[in-house]
C-alpha cells in the first residue's frame, strides 16, 4: 500500500490559471483550503448533522449511533432522501468559488450538473465504500469533452 502524504495546497495558484491547470493534470486533484467561507461549510454540516441525529445515526456531537447502514437499505434512504432535499446541499454547487476555479480549469463558461451526490459513510465501515475509480485516467476512456 502506497504511504500516506500531505495534499499539495493549490490556493496559492487561483490568480496563475496555468499553474493551477498544471497541477491538476499532474496531480489529479486540487486541494484549496479555505476556499470556501467556513460559515457556508458549517452550515451545510449541520444540515445533514440535523438529519442524521433525527434519524438516530449519530448523536449531536456527530458520535456515530449503532450500526453502519448500507448504501441501498431503507435505513440509508431515510437519511439520503432528506439530504437530496436540502435546497442547501444542491445550492453549495453553485458557489462562485467553485465555480472560478472550475472556470479557470476548463476555460469555458460552467454548467452546474443538476444531479448532486451526497457521499454518506460511517467511521471503520471502509468495507462500505467504493475504491478508488472514475478518479484515475488510467482506468477510464475520456474524451476531451468530459472532465
Amino acid at each position: 500500500m502506497a504511504e500516506m502524504q500531505l495534499f499539495l495546497d493549490s490556493g496559492d495558484a487561483l490568480d496563475r490559471p496555468s499553474l493551477l491547470r498544471g497541477r491538476m493534470a499532474r496531480y489529479g486533484y486540487l486541494f484549496m483550503r479555505g476556499l470556501l467561507p467556513a460559515a457556508a461549510v458549517r452550515e451545510i454540516y449541520d444540515a445533514i448533522l440535523d438529519i442524521c441525529v433525527r434519524k438516530g445515526w449519530t448523536d449531536l456531537r456527530a458520535h456515530p449511533l449503532g450500526q453502519a447502514r448500507l448504501e441501498g437499505s431503507p435505513e440509508f434512504f431515510e437519511v439520503y432522501d432528506e439530504v437530496q432535499r436540502l435546497e442547501l446541499f444542491h445550492a453549495f454547487a453553485h458557489r462562485p468559488e467553485v465555480l472560478q476555479v472550475i472556470a479557470i480549469l476548463v476555460q469555458e463558461p460552467v454548467f452546474v450538473h443538476p444531479r448532486n451526490i451526497a457521499r454518506i459513510s460511517f467511521p471503520h465501515a471502509e468495507f462500505f465504500t467504493t475504491p478508488a475509480h472514475q478518479d484515475y485516467l488510467d482506468s477510464c476512456d475520456f474524451t476531451s469533452d468530459a472532465i
